[in-house]
């Protein structure tokens, strides 16, 4: 690969680094996957968590569901429980709008069906039907 290719890329990743927030402003305790992992953290409301992760779930609103969510994607619940997603600021021009035709194409509400596919979700999944 051409040096100055390498150069770009490298400046790019480095300028602008994957992120994939998740606001809480319900007043309820939401719960989200880690993006490596099957770890699930909870997220109580007003918290924010920074850092990639994989998806949500807001259990009094959509029971039985999760929430998919893409790479470089910011998400916010918010009090009525709907879900805003956006590019995250820290994206670059090319990765905003990768990511935000990606979260339209892949992302969203997910049924018991897409647990079969990824099994790394049960955990969560399991949080959206208490």
């Amino acid at each position: 690969m051409n040096k100055n290719v390498m150069a770009l890329l490298l400046i790019n990743v480095m300028a602008y680094p994957a992120t994939a927030d998740v606001f809480n402003k319900s007043q309820k305790t939401i719960y989200l996957k880690a993006e490596s992992s099957a770890q699930i953290f909870s997220l109580k409301p007003g918290q924010t968590y920074t850092g990639q992760q994989d998806g949500l779930v807001v259990p009094d609103a959509h029971v039985g569901h999760v929430f998919k969510v893409v790479d470089n994607i910011n998400v916010t619940v918010e009090k009525n429980f709907s879900i805003d997603t956006f590019a995250s600021l820290y994206s670059s021009p090319i990765d905003k709008i990768q990511a935000t035709i990606e979260q339209a194409l892949v992302g969203g509400w997910k049924d018991k069906q897409f647990i079969k596919n990824h099994p790394d979700w049960i955990e969560l999944f399991k949080q959206s039907t208490l």
